[in-house]
């Protein structure tokens, strides 16, 4: 992510950016994951003057896609921000559909984009339906200082472990919009919990899509959880295990570290 300098500018007042989570707790962590970025490059992440609002959708259902595109609407007519962004599940699946809900509707499938298709929005400057929206006063164009981190919670906040599936259940489209199976890198999410619980937060919730299938680095979801553990910065929370992976070594892991909440969350479908 670039530099808020870059971001704003030396003279601009820094601009907003709203994230609106639909589905499950794997686009909470990625709209968490989003916040964070946007927030160290300068932006403001909680402002009621946004110059952009990201809704992150989901598709597992009917009713689901129904409320992503009244979350698309509901955002046209709001805030008077200018530039609408869809990205997430249902983005992937209709595009073309989501992009004919208005002319300010900007469509991007691939979540790692947004803070870019974000920063070029900010680089172009505000168009002229903004110059009315009032900025807090404050707001300025300074980087944040060093060290400082964004924290959704002081309590608990969800961080993607693992991403994609390809069990092909019959009920399922989420193979179909999120792809294979894919982990996200050991010292990733090392970093990411650190970063979690230098702003203050008490406890990390590890979520995918499909957590059992855990691998990198040489380690599998138990190995992940000792090495959390070790790192004693906070408290680690699973959530949607399958059955099928709930093993003898998963089970001793969770008994064993101190820093791990014996705890499961098993999805029965």
């Amino acid at each position: 992510m670039t530099d808020s300098r870059e971001l704003n500018g030396p003279s601009s007042p820094r601009r907003g950016v709203t994230v609106v989570t639909l589905g499950c707790k794997v686009n909470q962590a990625e709209s968490e994951d989003l916040r964070s970025q946007l927030f160290a490059a300068g932006c403001d992440v909680e402002g009621d003057a946004p110059v952009a609002i990201v809704v992150n959708s989901c598709c597992v259902t009917v009713d689901a896609e129904r409320k992503v595109r009244k979350a698309v609407r509901r955002a046209l007519a709001a805030h008077g921000a200018p530039h609408v962004i869809v990205t997430g599940c249902l983005a992937s699946l209709d595009a073309e559909g989501l992009a004919a809900l208005g002319g300010r509707v900007l469509v991007e499938p691939d979540k790692e984009r947004v803070p870019e298709t974000i920063r070029e929005i900010l680089r172009r400057g505000a168009p002229t339906s903004l110059a009315s929206v009032p900025v807090s006063p404050g707001e300025g164009s300074a980087a944040r200082a060093p060290g400082e981190a964004y924290s959704p919670s002081r309590t608990r906040a969800a961080v993607k472990i693992q991403d994609g599936c390809d069990a092909g259940c019959a009920y399922c489209i989420v193979p179909t919009a999120r792809g294979g199976p894919r982990s996200v890198p050991a010292h990733e999410v090392v970093e990411r919990v650190r970063s979690l619980a230098a702003g203050g937060t008490a406890e990390g919730v590890l979520t995918g899509v499909n957590v059992g299938r855990y691998r990198s680095e040489g380690l599998e979801l138990s190995g992940l959880l000792r090495l959390l553990d070790a790192t004693g910065v906070t408290r680690g929370r699973l959530t949607r295990v399958e059955p099928g992976h709930v093993t003898d070594a998963l089970v001793e892991t969770l008994a064993a570290c101190s820093g791990v909440c014996p705890h499961l969350h098993v999805p029965l479908q």
